[in-house]
């Protein structure tokens, strides 16, 4: 080691190139490198969830449950498999054996025999699959009101939430975007509002009308036709207009007038009633999650979003929507960074200060000087391996920077005791060096 100190210490040159360049090319890398609140991690499972609409638990676990279990039956590499049947829902949570070495063949595996199951017709979306990573969480929220109305009647909600999908839409083309959720935003429905009285005019029960209107709205498979292969056949006929409702045919015959249901109900455009109301500065609101791509970090993301969020005000300034901004993740590991420059400045001039008084100034101004070497040659060396910035790896640098400090403080004292001797700086400072480096080496390990 003598020799390494004394090959750089004969060098001021090489050794000044050095120090200068690892602080340029740090700045350089600290723009590139990711900030995140935590490190990147994958759960060691994986949901999958099947949509079966408007079927009962029975039917979901006979025709899409079941054929799932039968396929995954084949996949190796899972240590648990948990399923649960509901009204129009199959939900799948799949543990991945932790000691198996290729994960990422696994979850393919999984998606494989997921999508080899056969279906029932009706089941019209494929399944969904989601493996939590720490990075794909939400990093804000977007709370959309209504400046007129606190709280939202048939019209402004109709009019919020055009405006909430047209702003989702346009979010969602954003790179650091991956997804957003939705709450407070309930899905428009037609209502069938019926008359009591008419009902008994017509000789005709809640439960009659109710049954015809489902025997009317369906969707399913009737059979196949040969023709050099097979195609399969779907029976379509949706209710989804207010015409189609009120021309729908409850009773009738060749001997009396046809009743339809428009003559006993008024069919009218709404939305599905919630027990939850989203509030925000007092109003009615939609709020949209939104969560960030693995490839961008949160600092990234979220000034991303903000831009996007500011010219989206602007080019519909004239809009009766307000849009907020709320629960940034990003400000948490905004702080932190600057409690760590902070620190590090104060740290800086403190080193400065203290070794000016009880040594000399040139030493005090070298061992502050290897904090912010110390700082970029370690961002240097995350962003080669793939780490990102986060309150781990933080919390990494605060303890080390305090052990680097003392540790040149050590050797600065140990290099002036030896110039004191009457030895010139350049042997005093190979001498000092190498003869606390074992202490040292053994400190740091330990």
């Amino acid at each position: 080691m003598k020799k390494i100190i004394d090959y750089f210490v004969s060098r001021h040159l090489l050794t000044n190139l050095l120090f200068f360049g690892v602080i340029m090319v740090s700045v350089f890398c600290w723009q590139q490198i990711g900030k995140e609140e935590m490190p990147e991690f994958a759960m060691d499972w994986i949901r999958v969830v099947t949509r079966y609409p408007g079927a009962p638990a029975e039917d979901v676990e006979l025709f899409v449950t079941k054929p799932i279990e039968e396929e995954l039956k084949s996949v190796s590499g899972l240590e648990e498999i948990h399923s649960a049947s509901s009204l129009g829902v199959s939900s799948f949570r799949i543990f991945i054996d932790p000691n198996t070495k290729n994960k990422e063949q696994v979850i393919q595996d999984i998606k494989d025999a997921v999508l080899r199951a056969n279906f029932p017709a009706e089941v019209r979306n494929l399944p969904t699959f989601h493996q939590f990573r720490s990075s794909e969480k939400a990093i804000i929220d977007i709370a959309l009101v209504h400046k007129n109305k606190k709280f939202l009647d048939l019209k402004t909600r109709a009019e919020l939430q055009k405006y909430a999908l047209t702003f989702e839409n346009q979010l969602l083309a954003l790179p650091e975007v991956s997804s957003i959720s939705r709450s407070g935003y309930h899905l428009p429905e037609l209502q069938v509002l019926i008359e009591p009285e008419k009902l008994r005019r017509y000789e005709i029960s809640i439960s009659e009308v109710y049954n015809q209107i489902k025997s009317n709205h369906i969707r399913s498979p009737i059979g196949s036709l040969e023709d050099r292969g097979e195609s399969k056949v779907t029976a379509l006929h949706e209710l989804d207009t207010v015409e189609s409702l009120n021309s729908l045919v409850l009773k009738g015959s060749y001997e009396g007038p046809m009743i339809e249901l428009s003559k006993i109900a008024k069919i009218k455009h709404g939305f599905k009633k919630s027990t939850t109301i989203y509030k925000v500065n007092g109003h009615e609101a939609i709020i949209l999650n939104v969560k960030k791509s693995t490839s961008s970090d949160i600092l990234a993301a979220t000034k991303s979003v903000a831009t996007f969020v500011e010219r989206f005000k602007k080019t519909n300034s004239d809009s009766p929507i307000n849009v907020f901004l709320m629960d940034d993740e990003s400000f948490d590991v905004t702080n932190r960074l600057s409690i760590i420059s902070l620190n590090g400045l104060i740290g800086f001039l403190l080193i400065i200060i203290v070794l000016m008084i009880f040594l000399d100034v040139k030493s005090g101004f070298w061992v502050a000087m290897g904090i912010p070497f110390s700082l970029g040659f370690t961002i240097i060396c995350a962003l080669l391996t793939g780490y990102t910035v986060n309150n781990m790896t933080l919390a990494g640098i605060i303890i080390v920077m305090g052990i680097v400090v003392d540790d040149a403080i050590i050797i600065a004292e140990n290099i002036s005791r030896h110039h004191s001797t009457g030895k010139n700086i350049i042997t005093a400072a190979i001498d000092g060096a190498s003869e606390v480096f074992k202490p040292i080496l053994a400190r740091i390990i330990t």
